[in-house]
């Protein structure tokens, strides 16, 4: 691995070795920011079930998917159309359209004002559910992640459990429809993609 590559961590340390998995990505956070987990134990089905789900979700018509969008809501669950967002200081909407999924709460949760019920969508075959499935996923992935970074930083193994077990985490289904008269054309000049 050279100097300016992102470091690779297989998630399969977490059980195998765990000192060197919290070694790992400790180096890896400290240096880069970033690592690639290899390995992450999200099944390779749930992607590809979610990924076929998404596609059918926006294919739908521009209405039937307004039917999913939460106004008012700033975006925080469900469907948020193409051309609405826009990077801070662009003057130009970001090209995509995308979908809010966030973490299920109890009816009555104490958090249920911040983070709002997320929406059943039944135009979309499977949608719902893969979408709800790879949350969870991802969800379980990142507590290990953090373990092992709460150990990495000099404290217990669940210091963040219970930092972020009612959290507002959010997974962004993101859909970049084509642009026409994009195909060879400079992307500052056509605005495709998304602010950072």
């Amino acid at each position: 691995m050279g100097v300016d590559e992102v470091p690779v961590v297989s998630t399969e340390l977490y059980d195998s070795d765990f000192d060197a998995f919290v070694k790992a990505l400790g180096s890896a956070y400290e240096q880069f920011g970033f690592v690639i987990l290899q390995n992450h134990g999200v099944p390779a089905e749930l992607i590809a079930r979610s990924k076929e789900a998404s596609k059918r979700f926006f294919a739908l018509e521009a209405e039937d998917k307004m039917k999913y969008h939460l106004a008012g809501m700033g975006g925080a669950r469900g469907y948020t159309a193409f051309g609405v967002e826009t990077a801070k200081g662009s003057k130009h909407h970001d090209l995509k359209e995308f979908w809010h999924h966030g973490r299920d709460l109890a009816p009555g949760h104490r958090f249920e004002v911040q983070m709002p019920p997320n929406v059943d969508v039944s135009g979309a075959e499977g949608f719902t559910g893969a979408t709800r499935e790879i949350f969870a996923s991802l969800d379980a992935l990142g507590a290990k992640v953090l373990e092992a970074l709460a150990v990495h930083l000099g404290q217990q193994r669940g210091y963040f459990a219970d930092k972020v077990d009612e959290g507002n985490s959010i997974l962004r289904v993101i859909h970049y429809p084509p642009v026409a008269g994009s195909e060879g054309a400079d992307e500052k000049e056509n605005g495709a993609g998304a602010g950072a």
